[in-house]
Parts: C-alpha cells; sequence; structure tokens
C-alpha cells in the first residue's frame, strides 16, 4: 500500500500547521467530537483504538458562544472533543499507524496521471515530487487505487486513463464552501473564560480557540485561531484571488492584507471579552500573524452517489476505482465523516 500526499505533511486539513519553537495551529481540522457520529457510521471503534494508544487525549477546557459586539460569554454544555495528543497533530500520528501497517507514505508527491496498464492490467501512478523540483516517477503494480481529494478529478490528465468518468464527474459536481484561517501569537495569555468559542454577532470570525490549551501543547506559546464566517471567506476567495499562486508577489499582498482584516477583529473580540476581568494587565498585543486560504476543501453536501455506501466506486472502468472522504458521508466536511468513508471503502475492496 502506497499514500501520495501533495501535502509537505500527511493529513490534508487535518494536517497541523508549525511555527518557529513549539507553535502549532490546528487550522483546518479543530478535533474530533464524541457523541456526533450518527448510528452505524463505525467511528467509534476507530476512536476507541487510537485512545488506548494514546492517540487522542479530551481537549479540556470551557466552551461555548461569545458575542463580536459586546465581549460576553455564554458557556455550552459540556461536548467531549478530542485532539492528537502529539504536539505534531494528525499527521505525526497518521505517520505512525502506516508505519505499522506497512505501508508506504510519500508526501510532497503530486499525482501526475493514474492509468491502466496495457500489458497485465494492473494500474500505475505517475507522480512529481516537489522536494525535489518536482522529479517525475512512475510506480506501478497496483490493484486498486482510491482517491481522496475530491479536487483531483479537476486536475488536467490525472484520470483521464481509467475510464472512470463517472466517478470523477461525482466528484466535480459536489459543491465547496471557501475558508479563511487566521493563525497568531500572543504576547500574554488573554483573561478570557473560555478556550474555544462560536462567534456571533460578527461578519468576519466564526470561531476563536486556545490552540495551546490543547493536550500536548505548550501552554506558553499563546497560539490561537481564528476561523472566518462564510460570507467573509466568499469575499475574499474569488476567480482572481484563487489564480494566484502561493508565493508569488500578488498571492503575498492578499493574504497579508486577510491577516491585517481577521487580526484587526480577533483582537479586537479578545480585548472586548476580556474587558471584564478584574486583573490588570498589559495590553493584548498580537506578536505573530499568518493567514491561509482553503480554497474549495470544505464540501457541502455529500456526493450523491455515495450516500448509499458512504463511497464511490467507479462501475465503468475495468479496474477498481474508488473515491472517499468528508464529502462521502455524513457528518460532511468532518473527520467523523471522512473516517466513516475511509472504513466502508476498506470492507467493499476486502470483501
Amino acid at each position: 500500500v502506497d499514500v501520495f500526499d501533495a501535502g509537505r505533511a500527511l493529513g490534508g486539513r487535518a494536517c497541523a500547521r508549525r511555527g518557529g519553537g513549539d507553535a502549532r495551529w490546528d487550522h483546518g481540522s479543530r478535533w474530533t467530537r464524541d457523541g456526533t457520529r450518527g448510528e452505524g457510521l463505525g467511528v467509534e471503534a476507530w476512536t476507541e483504538a487510537l485512545e488506548a494508544r494514546d492517540a487522542t487525549r479530551t481537549w479540556r477546557g470551557t466552551f461555548g458562544r461569545v458575542c463580536a459586539s459586546r465581549g460576553t460569554f455564554v458557556r455550552e454544555e459540556d461536548v467531549i472533543r478530542r485532539v492528537i495528543a502529539r504536539t505534531g497533530g494528525w499527521d505525526e500520528a497518521l505517520e505512525d499507524i502506516l508505519g505499522e501497517c506497512g505501508a508506504r507514505a510519500r508526501t510532497s508527491a503530486r499525482v501526475v496521471e493514474v492509468r491502466r496498464d496495457a500489458r497485465g492490467g494492473g494500474l500505475s501512478v505517475r507522480w512529481s515530487d516537489a522536494s525535489k523540483n518536482g522529479e517525475e516517477n512512475v510506480e506501478t503494480g497496483y490493484d486498486v487505487v482510491v482517491f481522496a481529494d475530491k479536487n483531483i478529478a479537476r486536475a488536467v490528465g490525472v484520470m483521464d486513463g481509467l475510464d472512470a468518468e463517472d466517478v470523477a464527474r461525482e466528484m466535480r459536481a459536489v459543491d465547496s464552501a471557501p475558508s479563511l484561517a487566521l493563525m497568531v501569537t500572543l504576547n500574554r495569555a488573554p483573561m478570557v473564560p473560555f478556550v474555544g468559542a462560536d462567534v456571533d454577532n460578527d461578519s468576519t470570525l466564526s470561531w476563536i480557540a486556545n490552540e495551546s490549551s490543547k493536550s500536548g501543547r505548550n501552554a506558553s506559546t499563546n497560539c490561537w485561531i481564528a476561523l472566518s464566517t462564510e460570507r467573509y471567506a466568499r469575499e475574499k476567495v474569488t476567480p482572481e484571488t484563487s489564480a494566484t499562486r502561493p508565493g508569488s508577489p500578488e498571492w503575498a499582498a492578499w493574504i497579508d492584507q486577510v491577516a491585517d482584516e481577521m487580526s484587526a477583529s480577533f483582537i479586537r473580540l479578545v480585548r472586548l471579552a476580556e474587558a471584564s476581568s478584574p486583573t490588570a494587565a498589559a495590553p493584548l498585543e498580537i506578536t505573530f500573524a499568518r493567514a491561509h486560504r482553503w480554497g474549495a476543501a470544505f464540501p457541502l453536501a455529500v456526493a450523491r452517489g455515495a450516500r448509499a455506501n458512504k463511497f464511490l466506486r467507479s462501475a465503468t472502468s475495468g479496474a477498481l476505482v474508488y473515491a472517499i472522504g468528508d464529502y462521502c458521508a455524513e457528518p460532511v466536511g468532518t473527520v467523523e465523516g471522512a473516517v466513516a468513508s475511509g472504513l466502508a471503502c476498506a470492507d467493499d475492496i476486502l470483501a
């Protein structure tokens, strides 16, 4: 089994973003939540297995809703949230799991083409290694291919050699919402009564959280995350801005503007939330800020063809071609949905 991941680390949105020293942010996948998986998803055993190996722990603290106009906070009923215990995040846990299974994981590996071999009928994968200036490689001898990123169906030529247009069409049909994440460090710990809160009455922010409060993280780093509202993300992530290449001057100017706007909303909100604290402290300031663009990562609905089985399987290809992900099972757009899809697909392959 080989895993090809175009990112610098495994996990996609579940991968933690690293900063200087011990700074860490879960900027795409915040947690897995107990009690919301739904009947028959098959995720509970998977979560329990991770917990047994000390891969997940409970994120302890107070959660609720904070009003951006008043700074008032309303605590929610206790909800168990589990996060990866290691300071690195999901990517480190996934590396361990794949290693124990004997699977090879390749990162910075962009799949260029998957096709059926003319001779034996097996599958080959052509991929480029971003860590080696795009050097291309070809791996052969696969019996099954499983696509976990729906956006790969939009990449020119990747799936053309599989005769699996039925699956590709379903993948392309899933609508997605953009999202923007702000990662900051602060000069001190805010004196607020929560570690994570949904934001009400704000046009820019929908969620803020103390990433340093998570189990296994360094509390003194004062790392906080802020996620945008869908409305703000749609205003900023346009066809024009999406066309900018990360690292280009145009992209840098745009993403810096996003960071400035989100930072202004974040610091105003947190200062307002701690205004009622009886303890005097130095003015709260942002010491580091960086924004991240999720252009089309968050699916809005389950793919039509996956609603019955929680995965897609080609009926037209002569090869075993599957597609899985958080767009194939409820709760859509979550770790739980992605895991449920993967487990269902594995059962079908091994049946």
